[in-house]
């Protein structure tokens, strides 16, 4: 279990940070067994309006600036307990 301190922005493709980055188009991105799991502070908004360059919406962006967050990891057993009752237990 992933908890955020105080948030925590998920996301989990079957395609590395690497193969995102490099690739312009999605049929490019080759299919990999693997999940991948991006555990990130916070995502910025991805474009504007319309698809003519637009910039993305002011509250949607991220200030270029140093960020630091927390994170807590936890292991747990579906078979003993209930992830949703856990999460209320550990939050900090």
């Amino acid at each position: 279990m992933a908890i955020g301190m105080p948030r925590l922005s998920i996301s989990a493709h079957h395609f590395t940070q690497d193969d995102l980055e490099k690739a312009t188009h999605t049929y490019e991105l080759k299919y990999r067994d693997e999940i991948y799991l991006n555990l990130d502070y916070i995502q910025m908004g991805v474009g504007g309006d319309d698809i003519w360059g637009a910039r993305t919406h002011p509250k949607y962006t991220l200030p270029s600036k140093s960020y630091s967050n927390k994170l807590r990891l936890r292991p747990f057993s579906r078979k003993e307990d209930s992830p949703m009752e856990l999460s209320k237990s550990v939050l900090p």
